[in-house]
């Protein structure tokens, strides 16, 4: 069960900095309103790059405190 934790965690992590790492593309390369507006509606399903890199930022949180829940199992269980 742990290592499922653990794999869930790093799953989390890496597709929250995905998500970031898309948000923060999308922002700087349609700088117009209604491009990036376009843009996300194509690339990222949300309203705005905005959105996306708000989501991908707690998608990365939830992954980081997952992560720290498995070191303190894997701590207790020893």
């Amino acid at each position: 069960m742990i290592r499922l934790a653990s794999v869930v965690a790093w799953l989390a992590v890496l597709l929250g900095c995905l998500r970031i790492a898309m948000g923060l593309f999308v922002a700087s390369q349609f700088p117009g309103a209604e491009e990036n507006l376009a843009a996300s509606k194509r690339y990222l399903a949300t309203t705005n790059s905005g959105d996306a890199i708000d989501q991908g930022i707690v998608i990365l949180v939830v992954g980081v405190v997952i992560g720290f829940l498995v070191r303190i199992a894997k701590r207790r269980r020893n």
